[in-house]
């Protein structure tokens, strides 16, 4: 029987329109319910989950092969908040990408990008990026909701392909606590 607080990894995605877990992720359980657990997904999104989409990481081997594939992820935010710095942290993220492809060893790298500020306006239907080449390379951009208002955005203007966050900076916190670099152009 899995308890509150102990780490599962999941083993097969039901809701194939979610960005909050994969196959191979692992989650500390928040909390239980008949039906499986709940967890805390990637960008901090409450999720449950039905027991045949985890099985709990028992035993000091898992624990030992889930810090060795961990080791060889490496994570990274960029964050930009100015219209003028959008080209170059394409190039900063377009070249951090061909480097891990070119590397021999075993290496995953996580690439996310936050936007927000004046910066938010690049996600506008054709804005200066182009999201779904960025989804297509396993970029994740995420805007952040108040500078939306802010710069007087509405959610429906803006590339369908984009992750809003309530707060920016609780978003970029967050994951540089979760181990991410974080790297400002």
């Amino acid at each position: 029987m899995i308890k509150k607080g102990e780490q599962i990894k999941i083993v097969k995605k039901l809701d194939d329109y979610s960005a909050e877990y994969e196959v191979g992720d692992v989650f500390v359980v928040n909390d239980i319910w008949y039906g499986g657990v709940h967890i805390t997904g990637k960008t901090g999104v409450p999720v449950s989950l039905d027991a045949e989409e985890f099985e709990p990481m028992i035993g000091k081997e898992d624990t030992k092969e889930s810090d060795k594939d961990a080791s060889n992820i490496k994570k990274v935010i960029f964050h930009v908040n100015e219209l003028a710095k959008i080209k170059i942290a394409v190039a900063n993220m377009e070249n951090m990408l061909a480097y891990y492809e070119k590397k021999k060893e075993e290496v995953t790298i996580q690439i996310e990008l936050l936007l927000n500020g004046e910066g938010v306006k690049a996600v506008e239907k054709n804005g200066a990026l182009d999201v779904m080449a960025f989804q297509k390379k396993g970029i994740k951009v995420f805007v952040c909701q108040n500078s939306l208002r802010a710069n007087g955005i509405l959610e429906n203007s803006l590339q369908t392909e984009v992750i809003i966050v309530s707060t920016g900076v609780v978003t970029l916190a967050e994951k540089q606590w979760e181990g991410y670099a974080y790297i400002r152009p």
